[in-house]
């Protein structure tokens, strides 16, 4: 199967005229040491490339429309430095922007979106203050806030667009190798839409840290899940991979044993594997509450983890405190510490410092005990915050360990406590733990589009399904990117279009619409609630023929969407879901059988003679039969399809047609 060609994020400035008719032939420039790496990044809808130089041509060119030549350089290669041949008047054109992106680099830490406003603003932006408080002076966050990403990348770019007599030139600049291959993901994207048009886009992503945490509970993914996983992670903007193993290779019960030599090389050819695809990898430990902070031996241990991970150039660490008591509990620890805020920071202090002189840009992400809830009023959050160094990240979750919304106030109070900005460790589409039975598939939403100017970025947990998280993923990459204009029921039709085309798009609608409970909507379905209240209105307004119909059309289209999603083209992801495909058309078929219960029930309200009222009561108890068994086999269900509401729809309609039988 091919791989999905992800939709790109609008940019964070542009302004583009009239769209360009293109004759199909495109040539594309590159300085000699981004030659052979363009030629690979390229992926643009219909191009080849040709066997002779970095020329790309699309089969069936259209005559009289406009020859695409394309630049693409990096800010820190010099004019001199590009291909000779490359237009005269592109080039002269390429240099002037160089010139501005060289000039606003050295006078703002970074290039100008609108003349005025920092197209990296969080470089330069204030310490965020409290709720109600003005913003601070630049303090001590301010190197946490000069981290811009991952391994200290610039990640913006600027695409160009002009016309020349019947030339269409582009010119790609970007600060890093990124940049440029999130420039060539847009550029595609616009040709492949037939959207190109003179003027420009400069773009750069609002949070700086966009990635996930592989640390759920339960069964791990398999390596295969974890390669194909960074694969989607570059292909949608995403520059961060955190392998935090908590259930399985050092789960925290045995932290200090070294990885096995097995573990150790699937690990690393992942590193090899984020490191071509310019994803940061990082790799974190969970000790639990044997952790004794006192011990010396501990602080190697955790020297000895990574170790192996420094070597092969891994720069981002994590030290994850999360379920362990709130209070020492190792006597040598009582003895020699006034706290556990105190013992946390010490131990990670000096992690940090043997990191910083082992590798000068390595970091340190901590994940504080308290990592959800009311960080003003805890003493112990403005501990670790006071104590710990100001490069050193804060993982935070929210008000709750799977929040609902997150928002810039909250954000802000969070970081006047933690005194940096927190790194939000957000639990969706999580679906490990108690939450094993949901599915989460819908859009991510109800994260205000202001979050990132109090926040350090954004790591995700997906669910146990890798394949199935990949929906709700790129639909947060889309909002991460550009928050401002990220319209969550957009984003998912874009997205589900690309992974499964628009013929199966509606099908997987209706199975996420039955499996909606998660943290961002603790309620039952409302696309069944609905349906259901919708049949009682008609019911009580005497229209009961309309509503018995709309009802079960309702169920019948439940039921042909998980029988559609059963041999999807991608068969991982028709794997995935079939525990809740499987349950979706059973409830279903229960919602079925109770309308026609329902149905039969009616009949004994009408005139009938005595032998049409004898059937009438045999076909009731009969439907009244299969439906209490269906309701029984359903006590044996795994997941949460459908919620209660099929289930206590149908109890109902047992409890009304049986006072018809009684009455008689």
């Amino acid at each position: 199967m091919l791989a999905p060609v992800w939709p790109s994020p609008p940019p964070a400035v542009s302004h583009w005229g009239e769209r360009l008719p293109l004759s199909g032939a495109l040539e594309v420039f590159s300085p000699d040491d981004l030659t052979e790496w363009v030629a690979g990044s390229l992926r643009i809808g219909g191009f080849q490339v040709r066997e002779k130089g970095a020329a790309f041509v699309r089969p069936e060119a259209r005559p009289g429309a406009y020859d695409l030549v394309v630049l693409v350089t990096d800010t820190n290669t010099a004019p001199a430095q590009w291909p000779a041949d490359v237009p005269a008047w592109l080039r002269a054109r390429a240099a002037e922007l160089h010139n501005r992106r060289m000039e606003a680099a050295a006078g703002a830490a970074g290039p100008t979106g609108s003349g005025t406003e920092p197209l990296l603003p969080w470089l330069r932006s204030a310490a965020p203050a409290g709720p109600g408080q003005a913003n601070a002076a630049p303090g001590r966050n301010e190197p946490w806030l000069a981290l811009a990403t991952p391994g200290f990348v610039p990640e913006d770019y600027t695409l160009d667009v002009a016309v020349h007599g019947r030339e269409a030139g582009v010119i790609l600049m970007a600060s890093s190798r990124r940049g440029l291959g999130y420039g060539l993901a847009t550029l595609g994207s616009l040709l492949a839409e037939g959207a190109l048009a003179t003027g420009q886009c400069q773009d750069q992503p609002a949070f700086p840290y966009r990635g996930i945490i592989d640390g759920f509970y339960g069964h791990a993914w398999q390596w295969q899940d974890r390669a194909a996983m960074l694969e989607f992670l570059a292909a949608n903007r995403f520059n961060l991979y955190v392998l935090a193993p908590k259930d399985s290779h050092g789960r925290r019960e045995r932290w200090r044993e070294p990885l096995s030599n097995d573990v150790l090389q699937e690990v690393e050819l992942l590193v090899r594997q984020a490191q071509r695809m310019e994803v940061a990898f990082g790799f974190a430990v969970s000790p639990g509450p044997s952790l004794v902070y006192s011990d010396p031996r501990e602080l190697e241990a955790l020297q000895e983890k990574f170790a192996p991970f420094l070597q092969w150039g891994v720069r981002i660490f994590g030290l994850f405190y999360d379920e362990v008591p709130l209070s020492l509990v190792h006597t040598a620890d009582q003895a020699r510490f006034r706290s556990l805020a105190q013992a946390q920071a010490a131990l990670a202090t000096q992690l940090f410092a043997w990191l910083r002189a082992e590798q000068p840009e390595a970091n340190l992400l901590v994940c504080p005990t308290q990592y959800f809830g009311d960080a003003v009023n805890s003493p112990y959050l403005a501990e670790v915050g006071r104590l710990l160094p100001a490069e050193i990240a804060l993982l935070w979750t929210g008000q709750q360990v799977c929040s609902p919304t997150l928002t810039r106030r909250e954000a802000e109070a969070a970081a006047s406590v933690l005194q940096r900005r927190p790194l939000f460790w957000d639990n969706y589409p999580a679906n490990d733990g108690t939450m094993a039975a949901e599915l989460h598939l819908l859009a991510y939403a109800q994260r205000e589009p202001e979050l990132w100017r109090a926040a350090a970025g954004i790591l995700l947990t997906p669910m146990t399904l890798p394949e199935a998280s990949k929906i709700p993923l790129a639909t947060a990459a889309q909002y991460l990117w550009n928050p401002r204009r990220y319209v969550p029921e957009e984003a998912w039709h874009k997205v589900v279009t690309a992974l499964l085309g628009k013929d199966l798009e509606p099908a997987l609608q209706v199975l996420a619409s039955c499996n909606s409970y998660s943290c961002l909507q603790r309620e039952d379905p409302p696309f069944l609630t609905k349906a259901i209240q919708h049949f009682r209105d008609l019911f009580d307004k005497g229209r009961a023929r309309d509503a018995f119909a709309g009802l079960q059309e309702t169920f019948q289209q439940v039921a042909a969407a998980a029988n559609v999603l059963r041999s999807l083209p991608n068969a991982q992801l028709s794997r995935e879901l079939s525990p809740w495909t499987d349950e979706t058309e059973f409830w279903a078929q229960v919602g079925l059988l109770a309308t026609q219960t329902l149905v039969i029930g009616a009949r004994l309200w009408m005139p009938l003679t005595a032998e049409e009222r004898f059937q009438a009561q045999q076909d009731l108890k009969v439907a009244r039969q299969k439906l209490r068994a269906a309701l029984v086999r359903s006590l044996d269900c795994r997941t949460r399809a459908c919620g209660d509401g099929i289930r206590s729809f149908a109890a109902d309609v047992l409890l009304r047609t049986g006072h018809l039988l009684d009455r008689e």
